[in-house]
């Protein structure tokens, strides 16, 4: 499907169902992603048992993406695929809150994390089909808001009202599943899927895009879990932390709403390098910087190493997706970055964390962005786009 000949219709408006739709997804992870940890600890997990629990995000986006958006291919009903998906992860929350202690919070962060795996792939592929690749930017970048909306919201009630993120995330979530209603269906194929996850990945352009997702988002994930301890490590206040990520995101937004003119300029492809390029410097300085001021303006750049690559990279796999596969190959989109790559980040940053300075860590992460950008130029770059088939 070529995302700038698509059938619907790309009105300067923003659809405000999804739109809605984004702020309450995100929003409710904001609330809950940062914080589990501190809920599990709460609970009187330890460490060890901590990182074992929290281990289960990227598995379960790597095992639940794949098989819930080949469901909703399958059974050609996205829309009720993407209920059931919101409901599971309502329960899931709703048995967090009431668990006595950690042991039982274990298997419903599981159940959370393969319930909502599919949901943010399969409506990745709607917003795309509703409002083609020049108008998702637009209805993403309230998700971007509702996640430090209300994970700040959440941080300033933390200490009165421990049990505030799992709270917050099951009302957002049941809010979710009403939003879910308002999304338009008259605009949805329905095509019959004909292949399997082995057709996409025998796809050269998806099996390149899926490799170079692994690394560059293994980059990401190593910064979302571990730049504030990074920044307590060489001594700085935590405000930097959080003035880094309200910059980053402030870039982020900008750079997804003007996203329909950025596609127009440069392409899908263009996007996906400079994303992938800029992480070489930003990473070396970001393990150089010391002082926090440059720390912070560094970060500006999180708007081309997220924003850039999440437009691009959804643009590229819309574009090359075979019919009736359209949810799977987005999954498998979110399932080889947001799964293995974050599982990689964690496995690797468990080897090396005691063994190295985080300064160390950040500065070979150049590396990492050295490696995405030679298998994007000589392998994803040089495949050619192939018609819907």
């Amino acid at each position: 499907m070529s995302t700038e000949n698509s059938t619907p219709s790309k009105q300067s408006s923003v659809n405000r169902p999804l739109a809605l739709w984004y702020f309450l997804f995100i929003g409710a992870l904001g609330a809950i992603a940062p914080y589990l940890a501190v809920c599990l600890q709460n609970a009187g997990a330890s460490g060890t048992a901590t990182g074992v629990v929290l281990a289960i995000v990227p598995i379960g986006l790597l095992l639940g993406s794949p098989i819930g958006t080949l469901l909703a291919d399958r059974s050609r009903q996205p829309i009720w695929v993407l209920r059931l998906c919101i409901a599971l992860s309502a329960v899931a929350t709703l048995a967090l809150y009431l668990a006595p202690d950690w042991r039982f919070m274990a298997p419903a962060a599981a159940l959370l994390a393969l319930a909502r795996a599919p949901a943010g792939a399969i409506t990745d592929n709607i917003a795309m089909q509703t409002t083609g690749a020049s108008g998702y930017g637009k209805v993403r970048l309230w998700g971007s808001v509702g996640f430090v909306v209300i994970c700040w919201a959440v941080g300033m009630s933390l200490d009165r009202w421990p049990s505030s993120p799992i709270l917050v995330c099951f009302v957002l979530l049941c809010g979710l599943l009403l939003a879910t209603e308002r999304l338009n269906r008259g605009t949805i194929e329905r095509e019959a899927s004909s292949g399997s996850i082995r057709t996409l990945l025998a796809d050269k352009r998806l099996a390149a895009m899926y490799c170079v997702a692994i690394l560059h988002s293994s980059t990401v994930a190593i910064y979302d879990r571990f730049f504030a301890l990074h920044v307590s490590t060489i001594g700085l206040p935590s405000k930097v932390a959080a003035n880094a990520l309200a910059l980053g995101v402030s870039v982020e937004v900008a750079v997804m709403a003007a996203s329909g003119l950025l596609l127009r300029r440069l392409g899908a492809m263009k996007l996906i390098l400079i994303a992938v390029a800029v992480g070489i410097p930003r990473w070396w300085l970001c393990g150089t910087i010391t002082d926090s001021a440059g720390l912070v303006a560094v970060q500006a750049l999180h708007g081309l190493s997220f924003g850039a690559w999440w437009i691009g990279g959804i643009a590229l796999v819309a574009e090359q997706a075979p019919r009736g596969l359209r949810n799977s190959a987005q999954g498998m989109f979110l399932a080889a970055g947001h799964g293995i790559g974050q599982l990689v980040a964690m496995l690797g940053a468990a080897l090396v964390l005691d063994r190295a300075s985080t300064s160390t860590i950040f500065q070979g992460l150049s590396a990492v962005s050295v490696m995405a950008l030679l298998l994007a130029l000589g392998w994803l770059a040089r495949t050619e786009q192939q018609p819907a088939r």
